[in-house]
Order: C-alpha cells, then structure tokens, then sequence
C-alpha cells in the first residue's frame, strides 16, 4: 500500500484554519477579543519558527468550548466550513490529492486541528481517513479540555505509525505534504517528502536533505 498523508494548514487551506476558526466565533460573538488577540500573536510566533506555549494557548482557547453540545459546535464548523474554508482551499494541493486518489493511494489528513473542521474536509475531499484533535465530552457535553493528545510534532509521527500498524506499507513509494519545521520528524520516514509553503526550519531540512518544495 502507498499512503498520501497531507497535512492541512497551509498546504490544502491558506493560512491556519483554527486561527481562521477564532476570527470566525470572535465575529459571531462567541470568542473575546482579548483572547483573539492572543491566539493571533502565538500564531504568529508559531508561523515564524519562535517559541510559544502552544499547549497553554491550546487549553485555555479550548475552555471556550466548555458546556456546548456536540450539534452545537458541529452547526457553527457546518457554516464556517461554507463561508471561510472553502474560499480558503489550496486549488494545487487539491489537484494533487485527487491525483492520489485516482492512483489508488491510501490518502490521509493529519492536523493539528480540531477534529469536526477536519472532518469536514475529509468529507468534502473524498478522503477515507483524517486524524486530529478532539475534544472531551462530559455528560453530553465538552468539558473544554482536549481528548488524548495533539497531532503535533514527534504525535504526528506516532499517528502515521499507528494509523498503518495492521498495514503493509510501502515507504519508498509513499508521500507526504507539510508545511512546518515541527513535521521534520515525521516527514523523514516517508520516500518521498514534499514541503510545501514551508517555513524557514523546513524549508532548511528540505534542502539540506532533497526533498522536493512546492510555493503555491
């Protein structure tokens, strides 16, 4: 089996979809502006290879979902998937997906993000799988804390290796689209590598070790 695993942030939707989410809830009222202000500047940070306390930003941003339902959240991703993401897409990063699918390639999403946004993309691309970040949910509701662990880093590797653990997977022949210099790791199993729109650390590794660059 030959896997296609993209990433989604910057290589199929422009930009950082939960930052993209954050202005979406901070325009219906939903996020303060304090608190956008702060998933901002960590983005940033992020995005320019700096540190930052993800995890922190992650579970204080994450409270705000604290007693919403599961339809709750799922209307309010529904209708920014419709009005934001989609004008949002990536058109190549696209193209090179279907040209996966079409060769009978195992494609997979694997992001950082919130798991019913990338579903969404899931469903809307076609794909079969996707792994990303849930949320907990207490008593028929989310209790604002994540459930289990963050697809970030060394976990997106992990994900990768678990995702194929009952499957006969054939390195050589794979691939994988990234765009930050945390998914070096898990970008060095795979035969073939691509960054795309990468930042600063990745667009270093791909050159230090050959692998192809995509500026789209």
């Amino acid at each position: 089996m030959k896997l296609a695993v993209f990433d989604v942030d910057n290589v199929l939707v422009r930009g950082q979809s939960q930052l993209k989410f954050a202005w979406f809830l901070f325009c219906k009222g939903r996020l303060s502006i304090c608190l956008i202000g702060e998933i901002g500047f960590s983005f940033l940070l992020y995005k320019l290879g700096m540190n930052c306390d993800l995890d922190r930003l992650r579970e204080k941003s994450f409270l705000v979902f604290r007693g919403w339902t599961k339809a709750e959240l799922q209307s309010l991703c529904d209708e920014f998937y419709r009005k934001v993401l989609v004008n949002a897409m990536i058109s190549p990063c696209v193209e090179l997906l279907e040209e996966h699918q079409k060769a009978g390639h195992q494609v997979l999403l694997l992001s950082a993000s919130l798991y019913p946004i990338v579903d969404l993309l899931r469903l809307n691309l076609g794909v079969q799988y996707c792994i990303a970040t849930f949320l907990e949910m207490q008593e028929g509701v989310y209790s604002g804390r994540i459930n289990g662990s963050v697809p970030y880093g060394q976990v997106k590797m992990d994900c990768v290796r678990h995702f194929v653990s009952d499957k006969d997977v054939d390195w050589k022949g794979s691939y994988v689209y990234a765009d930050h210099c945390s998914d070096e790791i898990m970008m060095s199993i795979f035969g073939n590598p691509v960054a795309v729109n990468p930042d600063k650390g990745l667009l270093t590794a791909a050159r230090k070790y050959g692998w192809k660059v995509m500026v789209v």
